[in-house]
């Protein structure tokens, strides 16, 4: 797991896709050339792809955890003491024990990403009003995975972090584009250094699901 962070998809920019995203949002101006540059069908295709990206990067997350969330280690998907999470991967919304919950998050991303809903809008040409609002769903969910380590697994949150700086980059991407509301937001960060103004493109985040 020492060299996780060159050896899964997107951790080398020049391979993963022509979109500019920056190892270090915080660090650059290229996310706010981005929030600029991009508008209507190209804005929504610009944050899917990043979106995705996520869910690959997210991947490793969860095999860290792995190492340290069990069953019984952690029977419910949890944060803070105070905050329960139910699983939307079933027909009606339940408690999963964590692991399970990560795996069926990052499953149920994949899925909404790669459906005809998330797609074919994209091909109905720049006229179209853009809608975030799926992104702004998976992206709370996807959330979710940092919160549970960060309150639970410091260790490996802070190991992965230190590695990876995906979390820092993930909550900058999603306050620049409006994607999660800063009620899910639950884990302690420095927003000062997100620059630029963010997108207004819909409503915001929140609910639960």
């Amino acid at each position: 797991m020492e060299n996780a962070k060159c050896c899964y998809p997107g951790s080398s920019l020049a391979e993963f896709d022509p979109l500019p995203l920056s190892t270090s949002f915080s660090r650059t101006l290229e996310l706010q050339s981005a929030t600029q540059k991009y508008k209507g069908i190209e804005l929504e295709e610009y944050v899917r792809k990043q979106v995705s990206r996520f869910v690959i990067q997210l991947n490793v997350l969860a095999c860290y955890l792995g190492e340290v969330c069990t069953y019984s280690s952690c029977p419910q998907m949890t944060a803070t003491k105070d905050v329960l999470y139910l699983c939307a991967a079933h027909e009606v919304a339940k408690e999963c024990c964590a692991i399970d919950y990560i795996s069926h998050c990052l499953d149920g991303a994949t899925s909404l990403l790669t459906s005809e809903d998330v797609m074919s809008h994209s091909s109905l040409g720049k006229n179209q009003e853009v809608n975030l609002q799926p992104f702004r769903v998976i992206m709370r969910r996807l959330y979710r995975l940092f919160a549970h380590a960060y309150f639970h697994h410091i260790d490996t949150f802070k190991r992965f972090e230190q590695e990876t700086e995906l979390f820092d980059h993930f909550c900058t991407f999603a306050t620049s584009f409006n994607l999660i509301s800063s009620a899910d937001m639950l884990v302690p960060i420095d927003f000062a250094s997100v620059k630029g103004n963010s997108v207004d493109s819909g409503n915001g985040g929140g609910g639960q699901g």
